[in-house]
Order: structure tokens, then C-alpha cells, then sequence
């Protein structure tokens, strides 16, 4: 079941996991990039955390429903700044289109970026998208059930590069060849300066230094993310 409550100018998302009577209720804060200026975004889910909402999902969009809301901020930009203010609180796309506007291989390295600079936190949500967003770059939009076939096919090709290693594939709509995401472990300590601000962020709960390598981006690839983007695929 999902709730949409609106208060004035916060939405907060009531997603109750389980009919099970003793499951539990978490409650998110969503980060609309139609509505808000990116800095605002990245404050919001500064204040989101504080305020102990321990998820977010904030959309990636082209441009807004409506003229009224105004922004059209990239949502890759803003998740970086995000990163930097927040330590704990899990953030998720909702939804990313990865079939027409933007390639699944750049879909693949954006997210990827995104988790080595949020490890453990970030899960990458997918959507089969709509005209108002896709339709730029001027080329045909789909049916539904092409679009459907695509996602799926977009998720192949973002699965292989998240294995590491050059990686070639030729599908019905995607190729790639000779493309390598390349997170081997090697992503910088937090410097003097970061721990100041921010002592928590990048350290795993034993003290030790955490970071994000293939296996972080395989684990948010793993089947539970399929069953995932099937789903909003099916609703997109």
C-alpha cells in the first residue's frame, strides 16, 4: 500500500511492506526535483535526516508536470550534494528511465558513482518513463510494450557493466562495446576535513574505513532490484 500525504510543502511516502499484522510501517520524505531548486533538495534531505526519516526518494525528471513547479534540475548533480550532507539515510531514485533520454550505460555509471559515494545507502530505481520526459532528443516514443522490452534489456546492459571488467553487449536496441566501470576499490579516504564535518560518513559500524567496490554495485543489482524495475516497469 502506498500513501501520498501532502503537508503544505512536504510529501511524505507511508509504504507498508507486509499485510502481516506485526509488520512494520517506515515512513520516507520525498524529494521532488520538479518542485525545488537543487541546493534547496540538498538542504531538505540534510533536514530529512536530522529530523530521523531513515529514506528518501527523489525523482529524475527532464521537466516539471507543470510549468507552475518550475524546475528542472539533474537529478545526478543533486544526489552528489546530497551524499556530501547526509550519512545514514538510504536514498533512492524514483523513478529512472533508462531506455530512451539517457543511455543504460551512462544510467549504469551515474548510479554506480552515486553508490560509491553513498555506500550501502543508494538503490537505483527504474521505470519504463513518459513522453513528457523522454520525448527530447526527438525520437519515436514507443508503445508500452516495446518500452517494456527495452527496460528490460536496459537492465541486462546495466547488470554486465556493473560486474567490472571490459564488457561488450549487442542486444535489439542497446550496444556497448569496450566499456568498463571501473570502482576497483580505489575510491579516496575521507580527508581531515570531511571526518570534521562529517565523522560518521564512510565509516562502517565496526570503525573501519567502508568503501564501495564491484561488490557494492553488484549487491544493488541483485534480484530484489530486478523484481524492482519489472514492477514499475509493468505501472510506468
Amino acid at each position: 500500500m502506498l500513501v501520498e500525504i501532502d503537508l503544505t510543502r512536504l510529501i511524505v511516502l507511508v509504504i507498508e511492506q507486509s499485510v502481516d499484522e506485526n509488520s512494520m510501517v517506515e515512513i520516507g520524505y520525498n524529494l521532488s526535483s520538479e518542485e525545488h531548486s537543487p541546493l534547496d533538495l540538498v538542504c531538505y534531505a540534510r533536514q530529512a535526516e536530522e529530523a530521523g526519516f531513515s529514506f528518501a526518494s527523489i525523482s529524475d525528471h527532464y521537466h516539471p508536470w507543470i510549468d507552475a513547479q518550475g524546475q528542472s534540475s539533474f537529478v545526478w548533480c543533486t544526489l552528489g550534494g546530497i551524499s556530501q550532507v547526509t550519512s545514514k539515510m538510504k536514498i533512492t531514485t524514483g523513478a529512472t528511465c533508462p531506455t530512451v533520454r539517457i543511455h543504460p550505460a551512462i544510467i549504469a555509471q551515474a548510479a554506480a558513482t552515486v553508490a560509491s559515494m553513498m555506500p550501502g545507502r543508494f538503490t537505483l530505481a527504474l521505470g519504463s518513463g513518459e513522453n513528457l520526459n523522454e520525448h527530447i532528443l526527438g525520437d519515436r516514443w514507443p508503445p508500452a510494450t516495446m518500452r517494456i522490452d527495452m527496460l528490460e534489456e536496459a537492465v541486462d546492459v546495466i547488470r554486465i557493466l556493473w560486474q567490472g571488467g571490459m564488457q561488450d553487449y549487442h542486444g535489439y536496441f542497446y550496444v556497448v562495446e569496450n566499456a568498463r566501470i571501473s570502482f576497483h576499490n580505489r575510491c579516496r579516504q575521507w580527508g581531515d576535513r570531511c571526518r570534521g564535518r562529517r565523522k560518521d560518513r564512510g565509516r562502517s559500524n565496526d570503525g573501519g574505513s567502508k568503501q564501495a567496490g564491484h561488490r557494492d554495485l553488484q549487491r544493488i543489482g541483485g534480484q530484489g532490484q530486478a523484481h524492482i524495475c519489472r514492477m514499475y516497469g509493468l505501472l510506468g
